[in-house]
């Protein structure tokens, strides 16, 4: 008996083996698919990302509104106090301390993870005191007892939760849990199964007592998955899928089955995971009426069907009208009140499709399908209209739009996938992986079975490009071989003279200042490099990237814009942006060669007043050269735009090399090349050798300044390299050059007789109109700005929301600025 388990066994894990073989070579030519690329040559836009609800879920906290927990008070080391979750922001809680009832000025944030955070009870398990913040102290006597009555009915975070590596419902579940599934063509049966993969949500599953060729995916939301426990709570039976019961004798499946509950306890699953899942209501259907549904054989049918079987009061047994054959497997599909594939009498007529039959021994004359013909020789009764759901819903899908989807006949296997027509909830989805001759499927607007396009990236998983990718038929890819310099020389002399014509790795460096028009959120979503291989392919790939994570795409395009006289180093490519449903076309200049990468990039970010090492052909990590990290964008921005402003008072520059491609700024100024720098900057010798290049322009900057103010104003004192000498060097320079929107660079401290905090939309107006900001309150009282608004203002949002341009943007958040140091001096205590 043991001899045949264990070959049983080998047999399992050869089969297991040859299935992961094959899924491999059918998805290993996918790694030079980019969707930035296709999306470009097919004139397509993507499904927008909050049109598919399941991986919205996913990605949602698991911490939710009003939970409770103890956290340290801040005023004493030893102390804790009970908190009350008020807003989750990934691994981020914002938290209120109880006792200050709707009070926020106390709110602060907290990151789980520093392990801050515990559950109700935690300080009396481990001898902790708890101790209200001072200021609530005089607000009640007895604390004891205001704790008692706050915590009454109050839900706080669960251990595991704690304990676990991360916040969102995905990361919960790890191979080897085990999980409940109810049978797919009888939900009352449940058997339990082995989590073997977790792909952002979507579990490769395993029936305990099954073998690899029966695994199957559903995705966790699934209302057919539940943690182990839930079939005997809610009175379900235990029992092996019908199509395994007959390979093992009964007792066999108790022992799997006693084996199965004893190892879910070891790694349980948090009921909270499932929170999310749609409920399963009540229906009211009954056996023996007739509707329309889609054939769960052949997904692009809608055929007449049959409620053949009422399992309870939540599911029921729906099958195909068809007896054609015999011997025919029965096309059937476990239904509830709520599916989406299943309609009333006349819905794919009224919606202008067709519906399939091939019922035997009945056709009428037209040989079209007519419902009230077909009722009165089948002498049966249809659902009523009224017991279907047909809410109509806004999902946002339309024809033609891209996204990555399941290939109904191979589950393991996602596509590139484009949905070619939309009625109502429906969705015909063509696979663009496969031969067009094949036919479209249908899928509900919410089905699991979709996802948005670059799903499959983030989450690690092969994705199967379209065919003529695949053929290389198509010039959305360029795939070019590795370039590995040969030792022999008549190698080496054929290789060379392309050298130039290969760019190294770009990489993208998201933890350095993004300015005002980039998202540091979404680069953090970048590729960490693009490259090596051609320069203009790799250049134009990462300049398509930073237009993408554009909080206005078209704006950085106009930016990048080629303007002027055409640069012979330089080749014109035709970038484009969306925005806000229109597509932007402009030509811009990329580097032909690899020589000046460096230069290159260094160049971009100064348009898009970002730090230099933003992205280039050197990867900073944490430690960017240039300390952008430490500054807030407003910071940022000023200092940035009052280094060009000095720019005005510098002397004539030494004479280039014509033949040394001239680098620009923003707006069309030739900056110094490194040459230059080097010959002009005396204070350069005095630097450190690893200084950056945008160090020694600001170095050279300080020395021209002063050179051209000297006839005028006297020596200024000696420079000290602390932050209070160099903000008064930046004052004394500012008012030199008497430009009025840089008067407002260097605050002023500002005293306040009321809390911010608590202004209206009025005193915000009274406020501005005492500044150089006055030409903008209407928009402000427009915008219902009152302090709260007011003080969470930044420099995007400004410029997003409030459509400002740079200088006026800059002036607002000054004053915001202003407004926030005086809160933090003068209330915040």
């Amino acid at each position: 008996m043991e001899d045949e388990k264990k070959n049983n066994c080998e047999k399992d894990k050869s089969c297991e083996d040859n299935c992961k073989k094959n899924e491999k070579e059918e998805t290993n030519d996918d790694t030079d698919f980019i969707w930035d690329e296709y999306l470009e040559e097919t004139d397509s836009v993507a499904a927008p990302p909050t049109s598919f609800i399941h991986v919205e879920k996913s990605l949602q906290s698991c911490f939710s509104e009003g939970m409770k927990l103890e956290v340290r008070n801040k005023e004493q080391d030893d102390a804790y106090w009970v908190a009350s979750v008020v807003m989750t922001c990934g691994p981020l809680l914002r938290l209120r301390y109880e006792g200050y009832s709707e009070d926020r000025s106390s709110d602060f944030w907290c990151d789980i993870a520093t392990n801050e955070v515990h559950a109700i009870g935690w300080c009396s398990e481990n001898g902790k005191e708890l101790i209200p913040p001072s200021a609530i102290k005089h607000k009640f006597s007895d604390w004891s007892q205001f704790l008692n009555t706050a915590l009454a009915g109050s839900i706080t975070i669960p251990i595991h939760l704690l304990e676990a590596n991360g916040t969102n419902p995905i990361d919960l579940i790890t191979q080897g849990m085990k999980i409940e599934v109810q049978e797919k063509l009888n939900p009352l049966n449940v058997w339990i199964a082995t989590v073997l993969e977790n792909v952002g949500g979507r579990l490769l599953l395993r029936y305990d007592g099954a073998t690899a060729s029966e695994d199957f995916w559903l995705f966790y939301l699934s209302y057919r998955l539940h943690p182990v426990g839930w079939a005997s709570i809610n009175k379900f039976k235990y029992k092996p899928p019908e199509a395994l019961a007959s390979r093992r004798l009964t007792d066999e499946w108790v022992d799997i089955l006693q084996q199965a509950l004893e190892e879910a306890k070891q790694s349980p699953l948090l009921q909270d995971i499932f929170r999310l899942q749609d409920c399963i209501r009540e229906h009211n259907f009954k056996e023996g009426m007739k509707l329309e549904m889609v054939n769960p054989t052949n997904l692009i049918q809608i055929c007449p069907a049959t409620v053949t079987k009422v399992l309870n009061s939540e599911y029921f047994i729906v099958q195909i009208d068809d007896n054609s054959l015999s011997d025919k497997q029965p096309q059937v599909m476990s239904c509830h009140a709520d599916s989406c594939l299943i309609f009333p009498k006349g819905w794919a007529k009224s919606n202008d499709l067709a519906v399939m039959h091939s019922k035997a021994g009945w056709m009428n004359s037209k040989h079209e399908f007519e419902w009230d013909e077909y009722l009165a020789f089948c002498k049966a009764e249809v659902v009523p209209d009224q017991v279907f759901n047909l809410l109509t819903v806004d999902h946002g899908f339309e024809k033609g739009m891209k996204l990555e989807a399941v290939n109904p006949f191979q589950p393991h296997q996602i596509c590139a996938a484009t949905v070619t027509k939309v009625v109502k909830h429906l969705l015909w989805i063509q696979l663009d992986s496969i031969d067009t001759f094949h036919p479209n499927h249908i899928v509900p607007y919410n089905s699991h079975e979709i996802f948005p396009v670059g799903w499959c990236e983030s989450n690690h998983y092969p994705l199967k490009p379209p065919l003529h990718i695949q053929r290389g038929n198509g010039r959305v890819v360029m795939k070019v071989p590795i370039f590995i310099q040969e030792k022999p020389k008549k190698e080496k002399k054929r290789v060379n003279p392309d050298a130039k014509a290969w760019c190294p790795k770009i990489y993208f460096n998201h933890r350095c200042f993004t300015g005002p028009y980039l998202s540091n959120t979404r680069l953090a979503q970048l590729p960490r490099h693009v490259g090596p291989g051609p320069v203009v392919l790799v250049l134009k790939e990462v300049l398509s990237k930073l237009i993408n994570v554009a909080y206005k795409s078209s704006k950085v395009l106009q930016e990048l814009e080629f303007k002027g006289k055409h640069n012979p180093d330089m080749q014109q490519c035709v970038l484009k942006a969306k925005y806000k449903g229109k597509c932007h076309r402009k030509i811009v200049e990329i580097l032909s060669n690899s020589e000046h990468v460096k230069e290159f990039c260094r160049d971009i970010c100064l348009k898009l007043d970002c730090c230099p090492y933003l992205f280039g052909p050197k990867h900073v990590g944490d430690d960017c050269p240039h300390n952008c990290s430490l500054l807030t964008k407003a910071r940022y921005a000023s200092r940035t735009y009052s280094r060009r402003k000095r720019r005005l008072g510098r002397p004539p520059m030494a004479k280039k090399d014509e033949n040394q491609p001239a680098k620009r700024g923003r707006k069309g100024k030739l900056l110094d090349n490194e040459e230059t720098e080097k010959t002009n900057n005396k204070s350069e010798e005095d630097a450190d050798s690893n200084e950056t290049e945008i160090l020694m322009e600001d170095a050279e900057i300080k020395n021209g300044q002063n050179k051209a103010n000297t006839a005028s104003n006297p020596p200024s004192s000696p420079n000290t390299n602390s932050d209070a000498s160099k903000e008064a060097s930046l004052s004394e320079e500012v008012e030199s050059t008497k430009t009025p929107i840089m008067k407002f660079i260097s605050p002023s401290i500002l005293r306040l007789t009321t809390n911010p905090l608590h202004w209206s939309v009025e005193d915000v107006m009274q406020f501005m109109r005492d500044t150089d900001c006055a030409q903008l309150v209407r928009l402000l009282k427009d915008q219902d700005i009152d302090g709260q608004a007011l003080l969470l203002l930044t420099l995007p949002t400004v410029q997003e929301h409030l459509e400002l341009q740079l200088g006026p943007a800059m002036k607002l958040c000054h004053q915001v600025e202003r407004v926030k140091l005086a809160f933090y001096s003068q209330f915040a205590k």
